[in-house]
């Protein structure tokens, strides 16, 4: 049952997050305005706004001009889904807020698929989705630090610990092409690794992983030509993504690198 829910959640949510992405650079209320075909612009009504359903069972095509429908917001869709499903599959429950910090979690990955698909059609980083993320971060942060009962120097002090490392990495690239090589947004989505994150290695990790994942793109498109050092690419989806596989997997990735130091 929970899978269901989390799958109606996930293509709901997946929806909004791909309205949101049109309407933030368009200045359109995302609350109060109708959707409309990109194409014909004629008002969309529900049965087409059914998530992932409708561009299915229409083909990707409009209903009123038979034109083509853009991919883009049925993969938004797909995609919140798959992250939603991933992060409930990895989730420990046994905590007495895991429900609470779920929901945090949950409403932060919404603001990771925004921020990625908005970096990806308009190759900037929209700064009030990401302020907001920030606030999510920092309370699951929080509720972590509450389950373990920490202290609040001790809290405070591993706080700043993670965001020193996790910007860092960042900061320095930025600094040295003078904001060629990075923009200005990525340093605060990877402050998002301090603020979630439980040390500094994960923290740091978390932001060196989005780097290898964007060499992993980026490199063999270098090797066909089809992009140089001048090239725009949009590196927030690979610092998200980076993110997300540390903060669920951040046990073993941790294992793993330590047995790896014992092997040196």
């Amino acid at each position: 049952m929970i899978y269901l829910v989390t799958t109606i959640l996930g293509l709901t949510f997946g929806s909004f997050a791909g309205a949101l992405v049109t309407r933030l650079k368009t200045g359109e209320d995302f609350v109060k305005a109708r959707s409309r075909c990109d194409n014909c612009r004629h008002e969309l009504s529900w049965k087409d706004l059914v998530p992932l359903v409708s561009w299915l069972s229409l083909r990707g095509k409009c209903r009123y001009c038979d034109k083509h429908i853009s991919v883009f917001n049925p993969a938004i869709e797909l995609i919140t889904v798959v992250l939603f499903l991933v992060s409930v599959l990895r989730w420990d429950f046994t905590p007495a807020t895991a429900w609470l910090s779920l929901a945090l979690w949950l409403a932060a990955v919404v603001c990771m698929v925004v921020i990625a698909a908005y970096d990806i059609r308009h190759q900037q980083v929209p700064m009030v989705i990401t302020y907001v993320m920030l606030g999510l971060g920092l309370s699951l942060f929080i509720l972590n630090q509450l389950d373990l009962s920490v202290g609040l120097a001790e809290a405070v002090l591993q706080l700043l610990g993670q965001l020193v490392a996790a910007v860092s990495i960042i900061l320095l690239p930025w600094a040295v092409s003078r904001g060629k090589w990075m923009g200005s947004g990525d340093k605060y989505l990877a402050a998002l690794a301090g603020l979630i994150m439980t040390d500094v290695v994960s923290s740091f990790g978390a932001v060196l992983s989005g780097f290898y994942l964007g060499a992993l793109y980026v490199l063999p498109l270098m090797a066909l030509g089809k992009v140089n050092r001048k090239s725009k690419i949009p590196f927030g989806p690979f610092i998200l993504a980076g993110i997300f596989m540390w903060y669920l997997w951040e046990p073993s990735l941790l294992e793993l690198i330590r047995q790896n130091l014992l092997l040196v």
